[in-house]
């Protein structure tokens, strides 16, 4: 953006969003019931973490690569598949890596909270832009510390719903696409002299 702007551009920040007609809570599934959700393919950072996962909890592992770093994966899911299996899972968690090691505040936050799902994800400041961690979703910084967390949600049911809960009101009431569009023509019209 610095470089945009300094070339005379009018730039902004793109907001996050969600789909609330189809990133829904689904009923859970008995076969899909788990601790610990994890969604996605191997990446380098996520191994360790998910291993660990694994031998410490009922952990369902969803996604490509996992097989070639000793990790059972259960395949790829897709649509109501994956609904229903963040409703069966006690948390899901979302690393904050892309392939290419940038971090990010990944769409999935959004999409998983706004489906129902518990979000566990990388403790990243840019994230409390959107939803505040502890009361809206769960941070970690190392593998011991998500394997804390987890352990506490897992003890505490009742804090572990409340968050759950918080996370997905919090999308609903700011981060779906009804609510953001208006904003985002709003800026434009305030481009062209039609806005405030």
């Amino acid at each position: 953006m610095p470089g945009h702007q300094a070339a005379g551009a009018r730039v902004r920040v793109l907001p996050i969003g969600t789909n609330e007609d189809f990133y829904r809570p689904l009923p859970p599934r008995d076969e899909m019931r788990c601790q610990v959700l994890v969604l996605g393919r191997a990446h380098a950072d996520r191994v360790e973490p998910v291993k660990a996962l694994v031998a410490a909890f009922d952990t369902h592992v969803y996604g490509e690569g996992w097989e070639e770093h000793g990790v059972r994966s259960r395949g790829t899911i897709y649509g109501d598949d994956v609904l229903a299996a963040l409703n069966s899972a006690a948390a899901s968690v979302i690393f904050f890596l892309n392939r290419e090691g940038d971090r990010l505040v990944k769409v999935g936050l959004f999409d998983f909270a706004a489906a129902g799902g518990l979000v566990v994800t990388n403790y990243f400041p840019a994230v409390e832009e959107y939803l505040q961690f502890g009361k809206e979703l769960v941070g970690f910084d190392s593998t011991d510390d998500l394997l804390r967390k987890v352990r506490h949600l897992l003890d505490h049911p009742q804090e572990a719903e409340r968050i759950r809960r918080a996370g997905r009101e919090r999308v609903l009431r700011e981060h779906t696409w009804r609510r953001i569009w208006p904003r985002i023509l709003g800026w434009l019209a305030e481009g062209n002299g039609e806005g405030a």
